[in-house]
């Protein structure tokens, strides 16, 4: 984990992988109802022998959720992922504001889903695309679980954030970028990091 230069927290450094996540399910602690396996989606990455190191997808908020907790954290706010992600509200783009997302720094829909690779990629494989701290991919590869409150206009749901490998619009890419879903949805575009409020 990273403690960050914009807030007093520690991020782990990149999104949760497959296989950090299969760890949690051998243990007991993360449900199997909690993600879909490869083996009934295959653009989903549990239990994939190709894509232990890619993020964890498919997998809903009560997972990220339980996944935290056992490693002795919890998930970001929209607010504490927002200043990382924008050091501090200065950068559009975990970057910087220029230049605008292309597959040399981020997972994106750009020549095919995934970089054309029809798949998320593995983690912390687009380092031009750190954040000011060094965290990985907080713009693409997968939307990224909160624990916060999803739009007025959406009740029940949490926020999601940062933008996955099937988007293509700048807007999307973007550190302001937000979606609002149920916390039991499993979708091939959403995953998570944690963060911990004292050093591991």
């Amino acid at each position: 984990q990273t403690r960050t230069s914009t807030t007093p927290l520690y991020f782990t450094r990149s999104e949760v992988t497959a296989d950090q996540y299969a760890a949690c399910v051998q243990a007991g602690v993360c449900g199997t109802s909690t993600f879909v396996p490869n083996t009934t989606d295959p653009t989903c990455n549990a239990g994939h022998s190709g894509r232990g190191t890619h993020p964890i997808n498919c997998v809903d908020w009560f997972g990220a959720d339980a996944f935290c907790g056992w490693v002795g954290g919890r998930l970001p706010t929209q607010a504490e992922w927002y200043a990382e992600a924008s050091n501090g509200g200065a950068r559009w783009y975990p970057w910087g504001r220029t230049p605008q997302a292309h597959c040399g720094l981020v997972v994106m829909d750009q020549g095919g889903l995934g970089c054309g690779q029809g798949s998320t990629g593995p983690v912390c494989n687009k380092r031009s695309g750190d954040s000011v701290s060094g965290l990985c991919d907080m713009s693409g590869n997968t939307w990224e679980w909160t624990q916060s409150s999803g739009s007025s206009g959406a009740p029940g749901t949490l926020k999601l954030v940062g933008g996955s490998w099937l988007d293509d619009l700048q807007g999307l890419l973007r550190t302001t970028s937000e979606r609002s879903r149920p916390p039991t949805l499993t979708r091939r575009d959403q995953g998570f990091r944690c963060v911990r409020d004292t050093a591991p």
